[in-house]
């Protein structure tokens, strides 16, 4: 089983996303990273993305709602019926909005939707910037309720300042919500050793490095994936900078090189998400 832990598919509110549409985005991506961009990259139809993860031997992706960059959660409602059991939707919430609307969001889309979980992107919100901020509190008092898994965006590099991604702020939340899920998106990079401490440290806190993985550094998830971190790192692919095709070749390559062991690779890849989201 692989289960792609990011992905921002070709539908809904997603087509109208600037920071991921366009030829000029992915030529800066696949000119980065050194791949051959797939289909679905290039024709923006859901029928090839759904080809490519059937090429790709993935069960299921990931989708965080962008709900800063105009990410729409009732556009992306379709998506989990039409191509059941293929897609696990995180609802998207704006830290600067009223608790009250993102306490709205939970019932709706969560509790009485077929969302998984709830999606930050406060780096991408004007005059919020960090996960802790003041508004967030009643909807993590929320989440940690119903232990509801949260997915926040934290690390590479669209955060204003290295101080909005200080580990101390996974590590503080982590603390006083013990039951809420946290999912690391991007892995906190480039804190990567302070990182693998909270994850280690917070049963609560899990590590999604996505396309870090092949960042200066980035190794050393994988590298802790072997020991300390073996239920607690998560294969993404951020696509669509990254094809699945091309991420899972990059992890498969870096696992190899770590010498890392078949089983863990399994984890890495997909038991550890199938395990939290209840699938496996």
């Amino acid at each position: 089983m692989i289960i792609d832990m990011r992905v921002r598919p070709p539908f809904g509110s997603f087509l109208n996303d600037p920071r991921l549409n366009g030829d000029t985005f992915l030529e800066a991506m696949t000119g980065m990273f050194k791949y051959r961009p797939e289909p679905s990259q290039r024709d923006h139809r859901m029928e090839s993305l759904i080809a490519e993860m059937d090429e790709c031997g993935v069960t299921a992706s990931l989708i965080p709602v962008r709900k800063p960059c105009g990410g729409d959660n009732a556009s992306i409602a379709p998506l989990m019926k039409a191509w059941p059991g293929r897609f696990i939707a995180m609802a998207g919430v704006n830290l600067g909005d009223s608790p009250d609307i993102s306490l709205e969001t939970v019932d709706s889309c969560v509790l009485h939707g077929d969302f998984r979980g709830v999606a930050i992107e406060p780096q991408l919100e004007p005059g919020t910037g960090r996960m802790d901020h003041q508004n967030a509190l009643p909807l993590y008092e929320k989440l940690n309720a119903e232990r509801i898994p949260l997915m926040v965006t934290f690390g590479a590099y669209g955060h204003a300042c290295l101080a909005d991604i200080n580990p101390d702020i996974v590590d503080k939340v982590a603390l006083r919500f013990p039951h809420m899920p946290i999912i690391i998106g991007h892995a906190g990079w480039p804190n990567v050793t302070q990182m693998c401490w909270v994850a280690f440290k917070r049963p609560n806190v899990y590590l999604s490095p996505d396309y870090m993985a092949g960042y200066a550094g980035g190794t050393e998830y994988l590298r802790a994936a072997c020991t300390m971190l073996e239920n607690k790192i998560m294969f993404g692919s951020a696509y669509p900078i990254l094809s699945q095709r091309h991420a899972l070749s990059m992890y498969r390559s870096l696992a190899w090189e770590l010498g890392m062991p078949a089983s863990v690779l399994e984890k890495v890849l997909g038991s550890n998400a199938a395990r939290l989201f209840g699938l496996s």
